[in-house]
């Protein structure tokens, strides 16, 4: 197809090729499509999702978890919110920012 390089048989679909332009011709418009789209953020993480997802990245050992997440509360860039969710505070997205600039 036409993202390989290879010309498209489908004359009329969303493939076809445009005609030739030149600076000035006018287009018509055919239809226009409105659309409401609303993301939402990846929920929270508990301390037990935390584990696992630093499981999955094979950072730490099971030994350093539990210490891990009591420093990152020790130190306040974390707080545990409504349902246990881990909440990151003012200090903790700043350490979080410079972090991701400089490493």
């Amino acid at each position: 197809g036409a993202a390989d390089g290879a010309p498209d048989d489908d004359k009329d679909g969303p493939g076809a090729l445009l005609p030739a332009l030149s600076a000035g011709d006018t287009l018509t418009l055919l239809r226009v499509h409105a659309h409401s789209h609303t993301t939402r953020p990846s929920s929270r993480f508990t301390e037990a999702t935390l584990v696992k997802r630093l499981e999955e990245l094979g950072i730490g050992r099971p030994s350093t978890y539990a210490p891990t997440i009591n420093l990152l509360k020790a130190r306040s860039y974390v707080s545990e919110a409504t349902g246990l969710r881990l909440t990151p505070s003012p200090t903790g997205r700043f350490a979080d920012s410079f972090l991701r600039a400089h490493f």
